[in-house]
């Protein structure tokens, strides 16, 4: 959204990709050595096209170029200094086949550690099917209860003003902010856990890169706080995204798009200017690509 580049760029650039690699596989089966000449002549041509493209888009649209083809990794004494400028806590997680890598920042110290990865999806297992399927009955209550609070104590989660995160394979699937922070075997009903959002503002990112990449643009002037409320078919209609855009509109003296205005062009559009951009709207994933639709903005800005 930020790198601000046309959708018709990025079709292109996905065209090239694909005619690239369906030559090289064409080429791996070329059954004549005259076969196979024309389709490396082919290659030849669809690959030198791509590298005067990228040398374009690197030209013309270099946050975009530097964001995905050259990010310059963070080293842990640079990420440890602008966190403890920045005063706020951060977990980033890598989800391996045996294990979850976790990198923690809290109080001031930043930490590494490893979960296996059963224990972490066993626990997701539990929690994701209660809330994608609207469990009420008791005893998805009292599951729940035990496996958000047990996720938290294994993801050491603290309270903390701010809290950034970063997540990846199945934890990118549930929503960070209903763990739960403390035992609540007393606690009656769904109203009254004590979940990490009442005391923790979350922030979500792709990576720690990404995250310190963004924070260093400059923005252009622009709005305090826009809103985003689109419509969708009825099957998946949200009963008050509308109304939640429009009473955040009221106190924040920003501008709100709603159903059929508040669409993907626009959002683009307006990605480079405003400090928060706020969208009211619904998730789609699957396993191959998970999408996260959230408050969009600087972590880093006071």
């Amino acid at each position: 959204l930020q790198a601000g580049i046309p959708d018709v760029l990025i079709t292109k650039e996905d065209s090239f990709k694909q005619t690239i690699n369906y030559f090289r596989i064409a080429l791996a089966n070329a059954r004549t050595e005259k076969n196979a000449q024309e389709l490396n002549s082919i290659l030849f041509e669809a690959e030198s096209g791509y590298e005067l493209f990228l040398q374009q888009l690197k030209k013309d649209f270099p946050d975009y170029y530097q964001l995905k083809y050259n990010p310059d990794l963070l080293d842990f004494a640079f990420l440890k200094s602008k966190l403890s400028t920045s005063k706020k806590d951060f977990i980033s997680v890598f989800w391996g086949k045996e294990y979850v890598y976790q990198m923690s920042f809290n109080q001031g110290q930043l930490r590494l550690k490893k979960h296996l990865t059963t224990d972490i999806d066993s626990l997701l297992q539990q929690l994701i099917p209660i809330l994608t399927q609207n469990k009420k009955e008791e005893s998805s209550f009292e599951a729940y209860k035990q496996a958000a609070f047990a996720l938290a104590q294994v993801l050491e989660i603290k309270p903390s003003q701010s809290l950034i995160v970063v997540p990846d394979g199945a934890l990118q699937f549930f929503p960070w902010e209903l763990l739960l922070t403390q035992a609540s075997t007393e606690v009656p009903n769904w109203k009254e856990l004590p979940y990490l959002f009442l005391q923790s503002q979350l922030t979500y990112g792709y990576s720690a890169t990404l995250l310190f990449q963004t924070s260093k643009k400059p923005r252009k002037a622009g709005l305090e706080w826009l809103g985003f409320a689109p419509s969708y078919p009825a099957s998946y209609q949200l009963m008050a995204n509308t109304k939640e855009v429009e009473d955040i509109q009221a106190l924040m003296k920003g501008k709100a798009f709603l159903n059929d205005e508040a669409s993907e062009h626009l959002l683009k559009s307006y990605a480079t200017q405003e400090k928060v951009i706020h969208k009211a709207g619904n998730s789609f994933h699957n396993k191959e690509e998970v999408i996260i639709y959230n408050t969009l903005e600087d972590p880093f800005k006071e």
